[in-house]
């Protein structure tokens, strides 16, 4: 990964239309109007990153949160021997260290995007600042978070209930933008990364590919080649 950016980064830039659109649909702000969201964000800016760039590592200062605007962000841990191990990818109109802001003075593990990824930073002290001026605004959030979580408690049940290569099937329609016909789909992640993603042992990967082939989905090294979008559909409702 390329050096951190600093927090005056030249290619900082005011929010535009689309990326405050971007924070109003995300989990926290669920429900709450417009007009208590936006004034939060006053102080937020938007970097689309022009290089692969380390967010930040773990220890460093926890003095802002971010939104995922377009592409995505990975955080991971370092192990003793300086190895990677991903713990999650956040994806478009999600957040991430905002836990740390609140409830840590350092962020826990590492931050890093790849070129692309557009990503909406947000400083903690005047958010923190704005926050408490709304005596509601508080409450609301914790009843949007509340809400939140209940669906990611049903999206977790539900996912229980799929076989793997349905949960992969899923994991490749969020991918793509396409509603039916051929598609490709590039694998940025290793494959014990899309294992652990779709919650599966990564030396189940090899059964689970040869079960996608049978729907005409080929994993051909960095790119998984899709003969019909509609039929991935088809698969995670029939199996």
């Amino acid at each position: 990964m390329a050096g951190r950016t600093s927090q005056g980064s030249p290619g900082r830039q005011r929010l535009l239309p689309g990326d405050l659109e971007c924070v109003r649909s995300v989990g926290m702000f669920d429900g709450i109007d417009a007009g208590l969201i936006d004034p939060l964000f006053e102080h937020a800016t938007v970097e689309t990153y022009a290089a692969d760039t380390l967010l930040f590592s773990a220890g460093d200062l926890a003095d802002r949160f971010f939104v995922v605007v377009e592409g995505r962000a990975r955080l991971f841990a370092l192990t003793a021997e300086g190895k990677h191990t991903t713990i999650t990818f956040v994806e478009p109109g999600m957040t991430f260290a905002e836990g740390a802001i609140f409830g840590m003075r350092f962020f826990p593990i590492n931050a890093d995007v790849k070129t692309g990824t557009r990503l909406i930073h947000v400083p903690r002290d005047p958010f923190v600042e704005r926050l408490l001026a709304e005596p509601e605004l508080p409450l609301k959030m914790l009843a949007a978070l509340a809400r939140w979580q209940g669906r990611l408690v049903d999206a977790v049940a539900e996912l229980k209930t799929r076989s793997p290569s349905q949960r992969f099937a899923a994991a490749l329609l969020a991918m793509t933008d396409r509603v039916s016909g051929p598609a490709e789909v590039p694998l940025q992640i290793s494959k014990s990364a899309l294992a652990n993603r779709i919650g599966i042992a990564p030396e189940s990967m090899s059964r689970v590919f040869t079960r996608m082939r049978d729907i005409g989905v080929i994993v051909d090294g960095g790119v998984i080649r899709i003969r019909d979008v509609s039929t991935l559909r088809d698969h995670i409702s029939t199996g």
